[in-house]
């Protein structure tokens, strides 16, 4: 019983003794009752009225009859009475009042009883008497014994209204406790913006009272039965409760809502000191939970030690979630409840779900706030697969598990001490500070993960990625904001021979800010390397549909209009919802044993912008700069790139083996701007620039690099390729200009091999997808005369991208226009240009470049310019 019902109770009571007490001693004034109404008011410090006392008798059953008696509200109250009562004839138990025990009313007859509970936002309740902060402070071993003991009671018209920001409820009192149908309460209101309805009835059956209600809220149904053998004391309590509905269980915006039936049973028995329970069950489905024990003291729960067996065939059917799939989540769990009266504990908590177990102890503070909270988990499994799967609907890596998990509170933080999580070879070890807060939860601590194979580490989360498969290990300070912002600090990270650390940062907003200052003291390339070559090794040299490829029928109007490049929006928006900068700086990149090359990158991200401040690298597997623009152009992009670059041998690395003393000079400057990928390709300008000496090629590996239509070109200018594994190159070399999606070779493209000389020549129209290229080979000497013979040594590409034609070019000249007009007459393949670039030369990649002063000085114009 609260404090402050227990003080109105002992008010009410004092007042019907004190005026007994008056009655006795001064009846004389009992002809002016304004004395009783001055006592009464400084007792209660309300004002108290009193119309008028009569009928007064004095024997061994007192009596007398009040009327017109009122106790006044505080004045916030928008009703000016607490109480008002338009009659009552008391009569009382003399002996009563002066031995101990409660004081004893034989018989109360109330007509027209109105009281009003009533409570408003910064106020204290109107049944809260004198000074609040005085309130009764009695020990946890209080009682629910009364003070005031009614034989009979007789109610006729009397109401009581309750009040508050939450409730607005209005009950009907009406009948006497012995004898008819007892006293009918009948409540009807709302509570928190719902209806309520309750009914019920309590009747005086020898010394015992017989209680029975029902009622009705927020869909709930509630029956209640039983008996209360002394009232007085409050002892021999027999309760039966039962409680039964079916709640909306809360679901994702487009599922359909769903409701979970749910019905309990339950039978209480005890007396104000302490309270049993027996057969409790709380069932829902074929799920049950069942509840055996005892309340304790029910004012303070001080004593309160229930056992509770909780058994679900699938737990997903309770929760509100959206099932990924059929599987179901069987449970078992059991644990034991008590209490002192200031901490609540689940002990020895004990659950299983399939192969995984959980244990532990759980502490919680029962006079609000966290302190004194203690968490003690532990948990256990032979797979994470079987544990996560109902949960997921993806495939998990089946891998034994173990968490350990400890935390208190310490205001105003949880405090996780231990977090420790083994997932198969992975371990993640965490100590982390936790704030609750009003926009979210707030945290700061160091975290440490590691492992001995990073791809099932990824597997085990469902995820994938292209890292090398070797030891890992990922330590940072962590800080948490509510609001979602991170900070990632003291970071370092090392995978295999790779190594990276510095600092990350996010910030939350319109727009987002990432920040990131990194370095990498070894960033260990060869896995990319070696998945390729191993690739390559399993590459199966193809065939294409070669009669489709050689069909000499022209393309139909439906065949010129399909196009290959898609017509995908390019959503750039995201440039615009993020900011922030990058920088990277690594001391040596691996590519291969024996070639490294350190870099640097720093971009900045602002305005929709994507930008480089420094693109570069050095070292003996390249040395180079670039810079890159990527900016929203709504609705499309714009991109602008230019590399130079010495020593990048791009086609060996997928194909082959450069040797160590391959050189190669690339540079390159694109632009371009689009609403869709075809858009970009259609708008494109710029120069491609290529020459260097050679190295091995992997054969099967271009069928891979270049596709079938490519492979089988390869294979009619190189015979070759069919019968040996590999091809060597001495040297290549070529130009390439972009102008609005034209691609014209220009001078064209020359490779050199040890067998062979390859001249290539025409134009690639990216808006319609057209190409014209001409294939021009000729043997060199020394490879016999039935191998030569062997050569196609004019091939021409036509058709487009999706329906590819090739045929032979008798004149092994580019007969296009167009072609010949873009390049102003400078094609390797224009008349004259072959024997005097290719066929004549000791090295053509050099001679393309520097035997025809007319082709030097507009390569000039287009590669002169710096980057």
């Amino acid at each position: 019983m609260s404090p402050a019902l227990r003080k109105l109770i002992w008010a009410l009571a004092l007042l019907a003794a004190a005026l007994v007490l008056l009655v006795l001693a001064v009846g004389h004034v009992l002809r002016d009752p304004l004395i009783l109404e001055q006592y009464a008011s400084k007792l209660l410090q309300r004002e108290v009225r009193i119309g008028e006392l009569h009928e007064i008798r004095f024997d061994r059953e007192p009596s007398f009859v009040v009327e017109g008696l009122s106790i006044a509200n505080p004045a916030w109250a928008e009703q000016p009475h607490f109480l008002s009562l338009r009659r009552a004839r008391v009569h009382l138990d003399l002996p009563s009042l002066w031995r101990d025990g409660p004081l004893v009313i034989s018989d109360l007859e109330l007509e027209g009883l109105q009281l009003a509970l009533l409570q408003r936002e910064g106020e204290s309740p109107n049944w809260q008497f004198g000074d609040e902060k005085a309130a009764d402070t009695a020990g946890n071993e209080e009682e629910l014994a009364l003070p005031v003991l009614l034989e009979q009671a007789h109610i006729r018209d009397s109401a009581i209204i309750y009040r508050t920001p939450d409730a607005d409820l209005h009950s009907r009192l009406e009948g006497q406790l012995h004898g008819a149908k007892g006293i009918v309460l009948t409540v009807d209101g709302r509570w928190r913006d719902q209806p309520l309805r309750v009914s019920g009835q309590v009747e005086q059956v020898g010394p015992g009272l017989q209680l029975a209600g029902e009622g009705e809220y927020r869909g709930w149904q509630a029956t209640v039965e039983g008996a209360l053998a002394d009232p007085l004391a409050f002892t021999g309590l027999d309760l039966q409760l039962q409680l039964q509905g079916q709640p909306v269980l809360p679901v994702a915006a487009q599922a359909p809502a769903r409701r979970l039936p749910l019905a309990l049973q339950i039978h209480v028995n005890g007396s104000g000191r302490k309270l049993d329970v027996s057969r409790g069950l709380l069932v829902s489905g074929d799920s049950q939970l069942t509840i055996n024990g005892t309340l304790g003291n029910p004012a303070s729960l001080r004593g309160l030690d229930l056992d509770l067996v909780f058994d679900s065939p699938d737990l997903k059917a309770l929760l509100p979630v959206s099932p990924a799939n059929e599987l179901p989540v069987q449970v078992a769990l059991q644990t034991r409840l008590r209490s002192d009266g200031a901490t609540l504990r689940l002990e020895k908590l004990s659950a299983r779900s399939g192969g995984a177990r959980l244990w532990g102890d759980i502490s919680l503070p029962m006079q609000g706030g966290l302190a004194g909270s203690l968490l003690s988990l532990r948990a256990e499994g032979a797979s994470t697969g079987e544990l996560l799967a109902p949960w997921t609907g993806q495939p998990v890596a089946d891998l034994p598990f173990e968490l350990d998990l400890e935390g208190r509170w310490q205001d105003p933080q949880w405090q996780l001490q231990t977090f420790q999580l083994n997932v198969g070879e992975s371990h993640l070890d965490a100590a982390l500070s936790l704030t609750p807060q009003a926009q979210g939860i707030a945290g700061t601590g160091r975290i440490q993960l590691s492992g001995k194979h990073a791809l099932r580490a990824l597997a085990a989360l469902g995820l994938t990625a292209r890292l090398p498969n070797e030891s890992f290990m990922l330590r940072s300070a962590v800080d948490l904001g509510a609001d979602g912002a991170l900070q990632l600090t003291d970071l370092d990270l090392q995978l295999g021979r790779s190594d990276l650390s510095g600092q990350l940062s996010y910030a939350p907003g319109s727009p987002a800010r990432v920040d990131a200052q990194l370095h990498a003291g070894k960033l260990d390339l060869r896995f990319l390397t070696d998945a390729i070559q191993r690739q390559l090794q399993q590459a199966d040299s193809g065939s294409s549909d070669a009669a489709a490829l050689e069909s000499g029928a022209p393309l139909s109007a439906a065949q010129q209009a399909e196009r290959l490049i898609p017509d995908t929006a390019l959503d750039m928006s995201w440039l615009d919802a993020v900011e922030g900068e990058l920088s990277l700086d690594i001391d040596e990149v691996i590519a291969e044993e024996g070639i490294q090359s350190s870099a640097s990158f720093h971009l900045r991200l602002a305005d929709g912008r994507l930008e480089s401040d420094e693109m570069q690298w050095q070292g003996s597997f390249s040395t180079g700069q670039a810079s890159l623009l990527l900016a929203h152009a709504a609705p499309g992009a714009q991109f602008e790139l230019r590399l130079q670059s010495h020593r990048l041998p791009l086609i060996w690395l997928v194909t082959g083996n450069s040797g160590a003393e391959q050189q190669a000079d690339y540079r390159m400057a694109l632009s371009g701007s689009g609403a869709s990928l075809r858009q970009l390709a259609a708008s494109l300008d710029g120069s491609v620039y290529l020459r260097g000496n050679g190295g091995k090629i992997d054969n099967n590996g271009l069928n891979l690099v270049l596709g079938d239509v490519f492979g089988e070109i390869v294979s009619r200018i190189n015979p070759f390729v069919e019968r040996e594994p590999y091809t060597q190159v001495e040297c290549h070399a070529g130009g390439l200009l972009l102008e609005d999606g034209l691609a014209t070779l220009a001078p064209g493209l020359v490779i050199r091999t040890d067998k062979i000389d390859i001249a290539l020549g025409g134009t690639v129209d990216l808006n319609s997808e057209q190409l014209d290229m001409v294939f021009n080979t000729r043997s060199r000497t020394g490879i016999g005369i039935s191998a030569s013979k062997a050569l196609t040594p004019y091939l021409k590409l036509g058709g487009n991208f999706t329906y590819p034609r090739l045929g032979v070019n008798p004149t092994g000249v580019v007969v296009s226009g167009g072609a010949a007009f873009a390049t102003g007459g400078l094609s390797i393949l224009a008349e004259g240009m072959w024997d005097r670039w290719v066929a004549t030369s000791v090295n053509p990649c050099e001679a393309l470049f520097k035997q025809d002063n007319k082709v030097e000085s507009e390569l000039k114009k287009l590669f002169g310019r710096p980057l």
